[in-house]
């Protein structure tokens, strides 16, 4: 048996926050690698989506989804929510929709 907290982790990793959209995966945005070896990537359209990616969904997610809900919480925009998360790190700019990362489902 799946015990109760297990199955509460998994799904608060694919909860969407409201006023931080996980979509649209297309047009103008920017994106940064977090974490190489684990695919950990943070992207904004800087307008109304902050999202994070992993490979899999994974442990080291969770520090991301929780800043980025505390982020929302201070009323923090998109975009400051994303400089704030990407913060020292190489931020890349284009079209989302050529970005090399995707969810796997969307692949």
């Amino acid at each position: 048996m799946i015990s109760e907290d297990k199955l509460r982790d998994q799904a608060l990793g694919y909860t969407v926050i409201p006023g931080y959209d996980s979509w649209p995966y297309e047009g103008p945005g920017r994106w940064a690698v977090i974490d190489p070896e684990l695919d950990l990537t943070v992207w904004t359209n800087d307008k109304t989506a902050v999202a994070v990616i992993a490979v899999l969904s994974c442990n080291e997610m969770r520090p991301l989804l929780d800043r980025r809900d505390e982020l929302y919480a201070a009323g923090k925009s998109a975009t400051e929510a994303f400089d704030i998360l990407t913060e020292g790190l190489d931020i890349v700019t284009g079209d989302l929709a050529k970005a090399p990362f995707k969810p796997a489902h969307l692949k």
